[in-house]
This record gives structure tokens, sequence and C-alpha cells, in this order.
């Protein structure tokens, strides 16, 4: 999938490893471009008590219908195999090939 169009607006899923456990938060209505594509670098801000960083896409991947925005590894915490992944949720979405 080369690019995609988006309403502007993402689910943020942050996922955390607290050693025995892990959990993910989603933060909703986060602003992200018109036109996104796998190498893509934008800075998202989330949270009530807002935070900014900068997200770089690794890769785009269509899931029931909604595209999941995929960072490059080396931004985001360490994940093992079996941990969930931080991804940019957004929904609707339209791929352009």
């Amino acid at each position: 999938m080369s690019l995609v169009t988006t309403s502007g607006a993402a689910t943020f899923k942050l996922c955390r490893n607290w050693v025995f456990t892990h959990t993910c938060r989603e933060y909703g209505n986060v602003p992200v471009p018109a036109r996104i594509a796998a190498g893509d670098s934008f800075e998202i801000t989330f949270g009530s008590n807002p935070k900014t960083m900068w997200f770089r896409v690794k890769a785009v991947l269509l899931q029931d219908g909604r595209c999941l925005l995929i960072p490059k590894h080396e931004d985001m915490p360490a994940k093992g195999e079996d941990e969930p992944v931080d991804m940019l949720i957004v929904d609707p979405c339209r791929v352009l090939r």
C-alpha cells in the first residue's frame, strides 16, 4: 500500500510493558495529515495533558476497513514479539494505489 487519505484525525494506541503486564491506552482525535505514506514523518499531539512526539511511519496496513500506521521501531520503546504494538488507527481511510 503506497498512500492513504484520511479525514485528518486518528486514534493513537500507545502500549507499555510494566514488567508483569502490558497496558495499552488509546487517545482519540489525534490530528494527522490528509495524505500519509510509509516513510512519512509528522508531529502528533495527544492526551488531556497534551504530549507531542514525532511519528515516523514504517508501514501502512489495511485491517477491517481501517488503516493501521505502524511506527519505525527505533522511535518507540522496544517490544517483544508477543507484546502489543503502538500504532495510529485511521478510520475511515481510503487507499490510493
